[in-house]
């Protein structure tokens, strides 16, 4: 799928090197600025991960398709943990 995405046919170009040919199938992510992605609404998030059925993945894959230069799956486990602690702060009792 890669090489039919990059135009390529067999047999390859003898000019062609193994660098060149990387470049082609595994071209480098865009570079997009921070401040140009958009952030989930969190609060959204969480009510919706308490719908049966709704995992962290699909909401993830749901973001991703509205936004496909967003931040990645790491990304938004990451900082919807970060904003769960700040909302819902728990602290575990000793007795």
């Amino acid at each position: 799928g890669r090489a039919r995405r990059a135009g390529l046919t067999w047999p390859l170009p003898e000019t062609l090197t193994d660098d060149d040919l990387e470049l082609l199938l595994f071209p480098a992510a865009p570079s997009v600025p921070d401040h140009e992605r958009p952030v989930p609404d969190w609060s959204v998030v969480d009510t919706e991960l308490r719908r049966p059925g709704v995992t962290r993945a699909l909401l993830w894959e749901e973001y991703r398709a509205a936004h496909p230069l967003g931040f990645g799956y790491a990304w938004f486990c990451e900082h919807y943990e970060a904003w769960k602690g700040r909302v819902r702060p728990s602290m575990r009792q000793t007795h």
